[in-house]
């Protein structure tokens, strides 16, 4: 009994010596796995954080924020003169409106460039080209950013044409139109009623500008700068009549011109002798013999007659003293106590003259 007693506390300490071992080789141990675990975290945090998809969700998120000036500065084609970034912008915003995706472009890519496609709302609008910016300072990975962003086609099928006399100016959307844009030079059919009057004639300048995103805005100067209005004819062409240089003299062919078209109608409608208004109409002038052989078909009997509504439509200044003028009027004929009225709409080719004004020709419009 004594000897086994005895034994007993030598197995003991034995015990606790194994167990205190075990314990610091676990902790050891535990340490040691616990300071790999924490390098291995460390090692996939720094690799996690240098994936390429961090750059294409960043421009993700700079696209759908609304600021699109990596697709402005992707544009491919080239802008019109008379347009700039602000119009670029404009319509990209307006196209683009939607969610913008990217989506690796394998056909595209290489290992040291991939690239992806941008779409919006499922249509594609350009490419982003990525390159390395950087590397991880622990580890060494690969930093990937946008290089570039390319491919972004703009609408350009608008087109504007304009027509303008010689001499005049134009500006489409506040820029000077370009003499190297795309023109013809005509002359000017009216001007060929003043005859030897007129020497040089204005011609008329035609223009078209294509490539444009949006119809702009066209203004028309005369050679002092001053406005001119812009009208929109039938052919869809901006033009603008010739400028009046002289209001004074416009003012006093606008006078004779009514008064002249007046006597003429009397001459028709027999109120008037030829004699009454040849002396303002030069001889040389066709419109001279083709009144005087005139046989009126009026009525011959009538007891009165008037002029009403009688207007000035528009001078044209062709030269300093030569002048377009359009008159109107109602021509009212008295006869057998009706009133019968013939609307006159004539266009009146006036010349100042060292003997005053004259008529070298008439057209009825």
């Amino acid at each position: 009994m004594s000897r086994e007693r005895a034994k007993k506390p030598r197995g003991a300490a034995g015990t606790i010596v194994f167990y205190s071992i075990y314990f610091v080789l676990l902790a050891a141990a535990l340490s040691a796995a616990a300071a790999g675990l924490g390098k291995l975290w460390e090692f996939l945090q720094h690799y996690e954080a240098c994936q390429i998809y961090h750059a294409t969700d960043a421009l993700t998120r700079e696209l759908n924020s609304g600021d699109i000036s990596r697709l402005c500065g992707g544009v491919e084609d080239t802008v019109s003169p008379y347009e700039n970034g602000d119009t670029v912008r404009r319509q990209l915003s307006e196209r683009f409106s939607g969610d913008f995706s990217l989506k690796r472009n394998i056909k595209e890519s290489t290992k040291e460039n991939p690239v992806y496609t941008i779409s919006c709302a499922g249509e594609p609008v350009g490419f982003a080209r990525l390159t390395v910016t950087g590397h991880d300072e622990l580890y060494g990975f690969e930093i990937f950013g946008v290089e570039r962003v390319y491919g972004v086609r703009l609408v350009q099928n608008e087109r504007v044409a304009l027509e303008l006399p010689s001499g005049c100016t134009a500006k489409i959307n506040g820029v000077e139109l370009s003499e190297h844009s795309a023109h013809s030079t005509a002359e000017i059919k009216e001007a060929d009623h003043f005859g030897e009057y007129l020497a040089n004639a204005p011609k008329l300048e035609s223009y078209t500008v294509d490539g444009l995103m949006y119809q702009p805005e066209v203004e028309f100067c005369d050679r002092a700068g001053k406005p001119l209005e812009a009208v929109l004819d039938d052919s869809g062409a901006y033009a603008c009549g010739l400028p009046v240089y002289d209001p004074k003299t416009a003012k006093q062919a606008g006078e004779f011109a009514l008064e002249f078209s007046e006597l003429y109608s009397r001459y028709i409608a027999n109120d008037a002798y030829f004699s009454s208004l040849s002396g303002y109409i030069p001889e040389s002038a066709e419109l001279y013999n083709t009144l005087k052989t005139y046989e009126g078909q009026f009525y011959t009997y009538h007891s009165g007659y008037d002029f009403t509504g009688e207007q000035v439509k528009s001078v044209t200044q062709y030269s300093d003293i030569c002048f377009a003028v359009r008159v109107s009027y109602d021509h009212e004929v008295y006869y057998g106590g009706e009133t019968f009225t013939y609307p006159a709409d004539n266009t009146i080719f006036a010349v100042s003259t060292g003997q005053g004004w004259r008529a070298v020709d008439l057209i009825m419009n």
